[in-house]
């Protein structure tokens, strides 16, 4: 996974096994993330961003893991998620 998306989802994954990862565009460790799914089937989309050089991923199919929290769908309210650069 050469590209920026791949190095931000090797990041994303290493934050959700241990609960923190540096960026991997700007180094700080500021990455959130915010799952939206179905609160019955836990299956939505992933947004994950750094709160310090506002750029992230959208990943549009998830399973959200046991124990995450998360938002059901119709429940996001405007705000929630900065407008990060979406890396590619």
């Amino acid at each position: 996974m050469g590209s920026k998306r791949g190095l931000f989802l090797s990041a994303l994954a290493r934050s959700i096994e241990s609960g923190a990862a540096p960026c991997p565009m700007c180094g700080k460790d500021n990455l959130r993330l915010r799952y939206v799914a179905d609160p019955v089937s836990r299956v939505g989309y992933l947004d994950a961003w750094c709160d310090d050089c506002f750029r992230g991923v959208h990943v549009s199919r998830v399973s959200v893991p046991d124990g995450v929290r998360f938002t059901p769908f119709g429940e996001c309210e405007e705000g929630d998620v900065p407008n990060y650069t979406t890396v590619n």
